[in-house]
């Protein structure tokens, strides 16, 4: 796999996360109980993908990428959605 589409393909994982993970916080705001089993299982469903894109992650090499391509944007793309993901996980701890 090229290393634009395991970045492409993360950052896909990564918004999917995101989603399920801000529905699930907005379920528990207005309903106030457990999540649904339909986020639940999603987010089962998740783990394993997520495990596999972050194997396929630290498995790129700096020498993977053309200094011709626009892989630096994506990078920076998959940065600053890893610390939007992350600012979700705190704002959700700082809630809990």
């Amino acid at each position: 796999m090229e290393p634009k589409d395991v970045l492409i393909d993360h950052l896909s994982l990564c918004q999917e996360v995101y989603n399920v993970l801000i529905e699930e916080n907005t379920w528990l705001k207005t309903k106030k109980s457990s999540p649904s089993i339909d986020i639940i299982d999603r987010k089962k469903e998740m783990l394993p993908r997520l495990e596999k894109s972050l194997q396929n992650l630290k498995r790129l090499k700096p020498e993977f990428f053309s200094p011709f391509d626009n892989t630096k944007n994506w990078l920076m793309t998959l940065i600053l959605s890893s610390y939007k993901f992350s600012t979700l996980i705190e704002k959700m701890k700082n809630y809990y």
